[in-house]
């Protein structure tokens, strides 16, 4: 990378730039230039070759340039010249296709912070592919490009590659969702900066520092994908075949614009868009499926509370309390009208503030009293009535008390009490009170605890416990609650 005058046979045959004996003096030369031998000079025998050179304007850390010298017949040059160009194109023109696509899946199927990032490393690899294919543009005469300008175009070159790397493995971590993504990347960030540090002299100077780059984010990826294997995360299979593909695609690459650095890049990208195109497919099964379950909760909810003989109980007190007491008749048919009202208006909720839980059990409440002719309380301690619950949560449990329990004395109350853990999650401890009463042909895990692990499950899926056991006071329930991450 010099500024030259070419002799051949002691006649001067071109002039690159202008030679100088100082900066001041010495203009930049192209970096590549193609000399047209004149035909009367290019008889048998041997002939001699002259230059004349300076560099006052080689920029790069080394102290010294490099000049190469190719002999061939004129119609070699635009083969050879043509050919990289028409690969790089495509490999732009890829690139760019996959940093659209992203673009558009991104705001039409799923906001994924994966195709953001994809977007971003298709778009820095179609940054790299142009500047790669600039010196070959020199070749057929469509750009001139001063040798003073190589040196920060290969650090540009290098800094997009070494962008890549990093992104293309960010990519694959918020994909699969593997945790610690900050020690990953911060160990990457250290091995590419090594790879810098190392080689930085010699960048500029050979592909090997490239390779290098290139090679770097295929290893990392190898290890990420074999996790997610192993984690069975969706589509994490078609990730590690990509990863290993592109490490030997570019293991056996000369060059990093090559057909195989083409697969070594459209692999994983095909693999993200894979793997994201299965976990849309699994939301969106998994959403079907959650409205299922909600319709049948609902469902669930509305029998529960409507069975025959619930009702029948009811209706007959009801007959008794108009014969003994037309008033206390009226406010049964008032609680219960309350109770069936506040049923229909939440069944289909997925939840509800706990206030509205609350006002449901105690209507409920006031309706066992006329049944059973005993004073019935809900005690809250301690209780948020904004805290959101599935509705009929606490319900449940009071029927099963109602059901399951007995109490002998004129009054008695059930308890809810609400506290904190230190991880930021709740818990509801709930306090039925009254002498379990056995029941010799009842299956353990009835419909009404089904009903509220379901519950719980649909609302806060893997993030929730169930326990139960007898108390001096009755039978106690623990729901927890952890805290989102």
């Amino acid at each position: 990378m010099c500024s030259y005058d070419l002799y051949w046979d002691g006649r001067l045959i071109v002039r690159n730039g202008k030679v100088g004996s100082d900066p001041a003096s010495e203009i930049s030369g192209t970096l590549h230039s193609d000399v047209l031998i004149p035909s009367e000079l290019r008889g048998p025998g041997d002939h001699v070759v002259a230059m004349r050179v300076s560099s006052f304007h080689f920029n790069g850390p080394r102290r010294t340039f490099f000049l190469n010298l190719f002999l061939f017949n004129g119609d070699q040059v635009p083969g050879f010249a043509v050919t990289p160009i028409i690969g790089a194109s495509f490999e732009i023109g890829c690139a760019l296709v996959a940093a659209i696509t992203c673009v558009v899946l991104f705001f039409l199927v799923d906001r994924r912070r994966p195709l953001v990032l994809c977007g971003f490393f298709s778009l820095t690899a179609a940054f790299y592919f142009m500047l790669t294919t600039e010196r070959w543009l020199g070749r057929l005469g469509l750009q001139s490009e001063n040798y003073d300008r190589v040196y920060p175009l290969y650090l540009a070159r290098e800094a997009l590659l070494t962008l890549f790397a990093f992104l293309v493995l960010w990519t694959f971590l918020e994909q699969f969702g593997i945790p610690g993504k900050r020690w990953w990347l911060a160990a990457d960030g250290v091995f590419l900066a090594a790879i810098w540090w190392m080689r930085w002299e010699d960048f500029g100077y050979s592909n090997e520092e490239t390779l290098w780059l290139g090679r770097s984010a295929f290893p990392v990826l190898i290890v990420a994908a074999a996790w997610a294997v192993w984690r069975r995360r969706i589509g994490a299979r078609l990730a590690l075949g990509a990863a290993l593909i592109g490490l030997v695609s570019v293991q056996v690459n000369g060059a990093m614009l090559a057909p195989s650095f083409s697969i070594a890049f459209a692999l994983p990208v095909l693999a993200l868009f894979a793997s994201i195109g299965l976990q849309v497919q699994a939301a969106r099964r998994a959403a079907r499926a959650a409205e299922l379950t909600a319709a049948r909760m609902e469902i669930e909810l509305l029998k529960k509370n409507l069975q025959p003989h619930f009702l029948l109980n009811t209706l007959t007190a009801l007959s008794e309390v108009i014969e003994q007491s037309p008033s206390s008749a009226v406010k049964l048919v008032n609680d219960l009208a309350d109770e069936f009202r506040s049923l229909s208006r939440m069944s289909a909720e997925k939840l509800i503030p706990i206030g509205q839980e609350l006002d449901l059990c105690r209507a409920h409440l006031r309706v066992m009293a006329l049944r059973t002719g005993k004073t019935w309380l809900l005690e809250a301690e301690n209780v948020d009535p904004a805290a959101l619950v599935p509705p009929a949560l606490f319900l449940t449990l009071i029927e099963n008390g109602f059901s399951h329990q007995r109490v002998a004395a004129p009054a008695a109350a059930f308890v809810l009490r609400q506290e904190s853990s230190a991880e930021g999650g709740l818990s509801y401890v709930f306090v039925s009170p009254g002498e379990m009463h056995e029941d010799p042909v009842r299956i353990p895990g009835g419909t009404g605890l089904r009903y509220v692990k379901a519950r719980l499950e649909e609302s806060f899926p893997g993030r929730w416990s169930f326990r139960s056991c007898k108390t001096a006071a009755g039978w106690e329930t623990v729901i927890e609650i952890q805290a989102t991450a």
